[in-house]
């Protein structure tokens, strides 16, 4: 069953800067894209945000280092609730760079974090020092949660939720019945 929220207008806001940084500075998974040898890639990656710089490690020799380095890089940050079908996304670009600076390498190890998902040996940390920073929210206003509601679901079951759980009932030769919700 697919609720009818699919169809319902949204509400898209733009985020300030400080807004995107904080949403951005919790997260810590996005998605980093660069320019390949003959084609762009979208790589998975783990990151830290620290004053107004991503920092993510590859591997040394890995694609991602190579063509990175020194090139325009743009890291996309998402999330995304798929029960009230809504969400932000933001959009950081800047020049990418090795991390050579031995005091940052230490500050970064130290911080324990981010495990890297690239495979192998990822030792190279790279920094995308945030030239831009854009973000939007997506939203509908008569779906939050908390917020009690009701409609009906594509195949004409009704369904209402009190922002917690959502129920439907079938009625069914006179019979009304909770029916067990699959989202």
């Amino acid at each position: 069953m697919r609720t009818s929220k699919a169809n319902t207008p949204r509400t898209f806001t733009d985020l300030g800067a400080d807004e995107c940084w904080r949403l951005v500075g919790v997260h810590g998974v996005g998605r980093v894209v660069f320019a390949g040898a003959t084609y762009t890639r979208v790589v998975p990656t783990t990151y830290d945000a620290i004053h107004g710089t991503a920092y993510f490690r590859a591997p040394t020799f890995g694609e991602l280092a190579r063509r990175a380095d020194g090139h325009e890089v743009l890291l996309c940050v998402d999330n995304v609730d798929r029960h009230d079908l809504t969400g932000w996304s933001v959009e950081m670009t800047g020049t990418a760079h090795r991390v050579e600076d031995a005091a940052t390498v230490a500050t970064l190890w130290s911080l324990g974090r981010p495990q890297s998902w690239f495979p192998g040996l990822q030792t190279q940390w790279i920094a995308l020092p945030v030239a831009q920073v854009r973000g939007q929210r997506v939203s509908d206003h008569r779906y939050r949660r908390g917020s009690t509601h009701s409609g009906t679901i594509s195949d004409g079951h009704p369904v209402a939720s009190d922002g917690r759980r959502l129920t439907v009932w079938e009625n069914e030769g006179g019979q009304v019945r909770e029916l067990p919700y699959r989202g």
